[in-house]
């Protein structure tokens, strides 16, 4: 029931709005364009919490935290951010928040997401949050590739150099670790070995560029076809 409990303020210093369309954004074009019923435009505050309440009520169980990880990763102090989605989700009126099974869900996932950044990896709340990607996650974890050593070096690159990941921070040491730990491939067996990837990273492969674009072509071809489907 809606109305009971006490009301906790909420102020979110940091709004993250996206602007590419991301499945996970909130978008800054919806914001701008927002209107109440009367055509008038409320303040920004109030325009920002209900579209995040909107996206918590529209996405499924599975997605809620990979929708709270991508917010938390576009604003500076994390926390703050958690502590008033967890008084907009646990201890505030709002007409969303019903007893629903999102509701439930969120009930638990945001408490449990403040302890994780409260008490983790101290660096990742006091630097800026585009200076480390590459987290220290279940060295188990390895991804099978048909990416050359090469390709897989630039592909990086490239997403480094379109802002999408952020390895500056990163020794050539580190990367070439992380590569190798993480990534295997599927052409030849064990292939993927730290000394490998330095020396791949110390010079330009030209087969790589060429190679890796007829790769992303077809990967934009999939992805235009896939949109069409499901548009």
């Amino acid at each position: 029931m809606i109305g009971l409990g006490p009301n906790y303020p909420i102020s979110f210093k940091e709004m993250a709005l996206d602007e590419t369309g991301n499945f996970y954004g909130l978008s800054k074009q919806q914001f701008d364009e927002y209107k109440d019923s009367d055509g008038n435009r409320p303040n920004d505050s109030f325009i920002y919490e209900t579209l995040l309440s909107n996206k918590l009520k529209e996405h499924s169980i599975s997605d809620l935290e990979d929708f709270i990880e991508h917010q938390v990763n576009s604003v500076n102090d994390k926390i703050d951010w958690l502590r008033n989605l967890d008084r907009m989700v646990n201890k505030n009126d709002f007409p969303f928040f019903e007893e629903t099974q999102n509701k439930r869900e969120l009930s638990v996932l945001v408490p449990r997401l403040i302890k994780k950044y409260k008490n983790g990896d101290k660096s990742i709340n006091s630097i800026d949050h585009k200076s480390v990607v590459l987290v220290d996650i279940d060295q188990s974890v390895v991804i099978n590739t048909k990416f050359t050593i090469n390709e897989l070096v630039l592909l990086f690159d490239l997403l480094n150099l379109e802002d999408l990941i952020h390895t500056d921070s990163l020794t050539k040491d580190q990367l070439s670790n992380f590569l190798s730990s993480h990534f295997s491939s599927l052409m030849r067996k064990d292939s993927i070995k730290p000394g490998s990837i330095r020396q791949a990273l110390k010079k330009v492969n030209d087969s790589a560029f060429q190679t890796l674009d007829d790769k992303l072509i077809n990967l934009r071809k999939r992805l235009r076809q896939k949109s069409e489907s499901t548009g």
